[in-house]
């Protein structure tokens, strides 16, 4: 049953954390910029989620409540806080995928511009910081729901 619950936290933190930024950040937040298309939202949905520093540098703090949120959900569904661990754990793996998936699809140029604009150290912390934030808050979220069987 713990694979089930883990399953289900990973499903609810991935569709939380999406959500909230698609909604939050770039529904209200960024329609002062217009002409963005389709594929620039999508591709701006992860690589938010997996740069959550500098939305915050921007003033985006929803892309980590979004994260934050999502990683407790994700915790609370998965009741024990190593579950809660391994549901971060994955929504980060997952989000990278998509991350990356979704920049080869679409626009792979202007990712690796902004890759060597930026600096590799400043983008491998903000993952950290994205990964940090699933994990803790998702063992959080588990250790709340922990219900003491083993």
């Amino acid at each position: 049953m713990s694979a089930g619950r883990v399953l289900l936290g990973i499903i609810l933190c991935l569709a939380v954390a999406t959500l909230i930024v698609s909604i939050v950040t770039i529904i209200y937040s960024l329609t002062q910029i217009p002409g963005l298309s389709d594929k620039q939202v999508y591709q701006l949905i992860f690589f938010l989620l997996m740069e959550p520093y500098f939305a915050i540098s921007l003033g985006y703090w929803s892309v980590l409540a979004g994260l934050a949120v999502g990683a407790f959900i994700g915790g609370l569904a998965s009741k024990g806080a190593g579950n809660g661990f391994l549901v971060g754990l994955i929504n980060w793996i997952i989000i990278f995928i998509l991350y990356i998936s979704v920049t080869f699809v679409f626009n792979f140029a202007d990712l690796s511009a902004w890759w060597a604009t930026r600096g590799i150290i400043l983008i491998v912390y903000d993952m950290i910081i994205g990964l940090v934030v699933l994990l803790v808050v998702g063992a959080i979220g588990g250790a709340i729901t922990t219900s003491g069987e083993k």
